[in-house]
């Protein structure tokens, strides 16, 4: 993809799924080329900025469509990281419309949560907003948990006492352990709880490292085109956990490599997302050689 096709693009059409890679592509070009001034060489901030505010958009009307609960807690999650994360869009009157959406979604989740009827895949979605919503809590002396944070935490805690000597989870697939570490990951840096570290890095070791190692020890490294979303929500596990130092930042690189060549599947979905991690760790090494010719100079 080019990008003076990515800067013209419309996204009518997108799956709710889909619109996350979007915005990680053009995050990703927007903070790369306004950081380091790139605009004659990436294309101007501008462009980008607009089709952020275009997603934005589409994501709010979407909001106000969906009537399942954890469709809307997706959405509002994207929304929340534009409002609050990206220069572009961001202001302090959008931050406080999706952080009262946010709050109502999860009391209500909370409140009504049965663990025999909720499919763990809501389940991951609500937590994920739980600790969005609590970023950058500060309690006053004497003041109690959030009843929303303690759920969250309560269920790390079950997770982390599940786990097996060897970093696994027993009847677990692969998808939903990457979730759970993750997840686990936001409780140390959101709350600065740091008890779980031990154990979040043995099940990354369990789950990633070996996984990659033997991967990439291969002459030619390949992985199935049905294992993308594994690798994709790998990344970010990496990226995004309190795990995102070295030695581990090495596998995000070797991470890309093996989704490069999913960039041209015929599956559209797959070539969205692959490109997506793709593109957004070809930004991130572009502004990690332009910030140290910067410090040359």
């Amino acid at each position: 993809m080019q990008l003076m096709e990515l800067q013209t693009k419309r996204f009518y059409g997108t799956r709710d799924e889909d619109i996350y890679a979007h915005i990680r592509i053009y995050y990703a070009l927007y903070f790369m080329v306004s950081v380091n001034s790139l605009d004659g060489e990436y294309g101007d901030r501008q462009n980008y900025a607009h089709q952020l505010k275009s997603l934005l958009r589409m994501v709010s009307r979407r909001i106000n469509l969906r009537k399942n609960s954890t469709d809307k807690a997706e959405l509002a999650d994207m929304a929340m990281f534009m409002a609050g994360c990206c220069n572009a869009v961001s202001n302090q009157d959008l931050q406080n419309k999706y952080w009262h959406l946010i709050a109502g979604l999860t009391d209500r989740f909370v409140a009504d949560y049965d663990a025999e009827r909720v499919e763990s895949k809501d389940l991951f979605v609500f937590m994920r907003l739980i600790f969005v919503q609590w970023y950058g809590l500060v309690l006053e002396e004497g003041e109690e948990l959030p009843e929303s944070l303690v759920f969250a935490q309560q269920k790390v805690a079950e997770w982390m006492q599940a786990l097996s000597e060897d970093g696994s989870w027993t009847n677990l697939s692969e998808e939903e352990a990457l979730q759970r570490i993750l997840l686990a990951s936001r409780n140390s840096s959101v709350m600065l709880d740091r008890q779980y570290d031990a154990a979040i890095d043995k099940a990354y070791q369990h789950y990633c490292i070996g996984d990659l190692e033997r991967l990439v020890a291969n002459p030619e490294p390949h992985i199935a085109e049905s294992e993308v979303r594994k690798y994709v929500i790998m990344y970010d596990v990496l990226q995004l956990s309190t795990l995102s130092a070295p030695p581990y930042t090495r596998y995000l690189e070797q991470i890309a490599r093996l989704l490069e060549p999913h960039t041209a599947s015929r599956n559209t979905a797959v070539r969205l997302h692959a490109r997506s991690v793709v593109l957004e760790n070809a930004c991130c090494r572009i502004t990690e050689q332009a910030q140290a010719e910067l410090f040359i100079d």
